[in-house]
């Protein structure tokens, strides 16, 4: 769990919640199937796999580090806590969810939450969809994975976004991400709940405390 842990910083993205409705699609359960890099502790020419899965205002994040320390991530934006899940359901690491979650956007004002300047770009194709490329400066931090300045390819129908690539100031090593698949179908509602059985660790207050989701400490 101890490299698991630095993916939350990544996921912490200023941008809009997962379950916020946007035009078309933005409504619907959806997956994407997607590859970042430059994000928590993978660097160099390393990706990370991971299959984001929203449902109204819940989110699944599935994870693969190269190296182990495989996940997920379960969170509702309507909330104020997330989960960090070990691949094996045993160990669950609680962490705060500020604006999580963060893969839709607006499609006609995506950079307005970071208070950036914005400018549209050319009509691109990501997993076989047209996509809008938006070109941010001037995020102070507030971009996808803390970015300044950068580039957001966004689906004018639902708002997803598709990809990202960013830069923090003074930095030269590139942060993003990008979908290569989108599906959608109704999502079962256990995707979203913690197993029954497991060990939750309380960071700041209890760090060896076992408990059951929901229940009293032992």
């Amino acid at each position: 769990m101890r490299r698991i842990a630095g993916i939350a910083l990544w996921l912490c993205l200023p941008l809009v919640p997962a379950g916020t409705a946007v035009a078309g699609e933005g409504a619907v359960d959806v997956i994407l199937h997607a590859r970042a890099a430059g994000i928590g502790p993978v660097r160099g020419d390393a990706t990370m796999p991971m299959t984001v899965r929203m449902s109204g205002s819940r989110l699944r994040i599935d994870f693969s580090i190269p190296g182990g320390d495989d996940g997920y991530l379960l969170a509702d934006t309507a909330g104020n806590r997330a989960w960090l899940v070990s691949v094996d359901g045993d160990v669950a690491l609680p962490v705060p969810s500020p604006a999580w979650a963060h893969f839709r956007l607006d499609p006609d004002a995506p950079c307005a939450h970071m208070g950036a300047r914005c400018e549209a770009g050319a009509v691109d194709v990501i997993a076989n969809r047209l996509v809008r490329r938006w070109r941010y400066r001037g995020a102070d931090g507030r971009g996808p994975d803390g970015t300044d300045n950068g580039t957001l390819w966004v689906d004018p129908r639902s708002g997803l976004l598709m990809a990202f690539r960013g830069r923090l100031a003074g930095r030269d090593d590139v942060r993003g991400y990008e979908v290569f698949a989108v599906e959608h179908g109704a999502l079962e509602a256990s995707l979203f709940e913690l197993p029954r059985t497991l060990e939750q660790i309380d960071a700041a207050n209890a760090p060896h405390t076992s408990r059951r989701p929901g229940g009293t400490s032992h």
